[in-house]
């Protein structure tokens, strides 16, 4: 009897385990209007092409170039969902401040292939060196920072706290994801669906070195169906796991360049208030400032959000002095 039960319960937790890694998830949500109608006022006839960064793995990484005069310039990280054209309003609005900005499809994004996953692990810091060498190599002489948008924000955030932190001279997080925190996160926002069981079930995989399954969906966002080509509605659990910082705490406290933070006060994705206590909690030497009347997505297309980001850059590229790491 006990043999049998001894037998029996590795089966029970691997199906368990199977059964996670299997569940479908919730239907797709409603679209989030208060994502999608900030973009509907914005003039696109500026947009400037696509170009492309040939890649020794994988396939080409897409990007946009904002050139102007300036010796500060800019890596440009959009949000989840979206690409380099959600970040021409601020782009622009950089470019005419004098600051040049180089705005990336991230992969998994836009004409960044493969569409909602990763070709291989590390491959978003694999582009994002590879695009920054180039813009060291066309611009030698000046700052580059590294500016990230929301889920943009959350993966900046992971590389300044990682070794290719060092590459950067600065950091603007505008309104970044830094987890499911609480008092920062909103959960009932509506706009991303987390497939949870299959998230523990694939983590608990990979943990074990098993990442055979890393291409299935692992959650997806309230986007209007109208729009599914030109946004990504879905990420894989490999694009999920790396568009991110894993622990938020640990990458602000590694951070050893003058950085900054910005959010709306009326931001329905984030508790700004929250988010600033988060921040201050682990480094209070690092500035969040928090704008007023603004929601998520106008931190990027109101005046006032483009005025705060000019800011922040124009101040963190003339800093000199890097801060020291704990």
């Amino acid at each position: 009897m006990l043999l049998r039960v001894m037998l029996a319960v590795p089966l029970v937790a691997l199906l368990a385990l199977a059964g996670a890694v299997a569940y479908p998830g919730s239907a797709p949500r409603q679209p989030l209007a208060s994502i999608g109608d900030p973009f509907k006022n914005v003039d696109w006839s500026g947009l400037p092409p696509l170009l492309q960064l040939e890649r020794a793995r994988g396939a080409p990484l897409a990007y946009r170039s904002y050139s102007a005069p300036g010796d500060v310039v800019v890596i440009g990280v959009h949000g989840s969902s979206g690409s380099s054209q959600s970040l021409h309003p601020l782009g622009a609005a950089l470019q005419r401040a004098g600051i040049s900005v180089y705005a990336l499809d991230v992969r998994g994004h836009g004409a960044s292939a493969p569409k909602g996953t990763l070709g291989y692990r590390g491959q978003l810091d694999d582009d994002l060196a590879a695009l920054l060498a180039a813009v060291r190599k066309e611009r030698p002489n000046a700052r580059v920072g590294l500016l990230g948008f929301s889920s943009g924000g959350g993966y900046a955030l992971h590389v300044a706290g990682s070794p290719l932190g060092k590459a950067f001279d600065f950091y603007v997080l505008m309104s970044p994801f830094i987890g499911v925190v609480d008092g920062v996160y909103r959960p009932g926002a509506g706009w991303a669906s987390a497939n949870v069981p299959r998230i523990i079930g694939l983590s608990l995989l990979n943990g074990a070195g098993i990442t055979a399954f890393n291409e299935l969906r692992a959650i997806s966002f309230a986007i209007d169906p109208k729009q599914a080509g030109n946004l990504t509605g879905a990420y894989s659990f490999a694009l999920f796991r790396e568009f991110a910082s894993s622990d938020y705490a640990k990458d602000f406290t590694r951070i050893g360049k003058p950085a900054a933070v910005l959010i709306g006060s009326d931001d329905e994705l984030f508790h700004a208030a929250g988010l600033s206590k988060a921040v201050q909690s682990v480094r209070p030497d690092i500035p969040v400032e928090i704008i007023p009347n603004l929601s998520h997505i106008q931190m990027t297309t109101d005046p006032a959000g483009q005025a705060a980001a000019v800011r922040a850059v124009a101040r963190l590229g003339n800093e000199r002095q890097a801060l020291n790491l704990r």
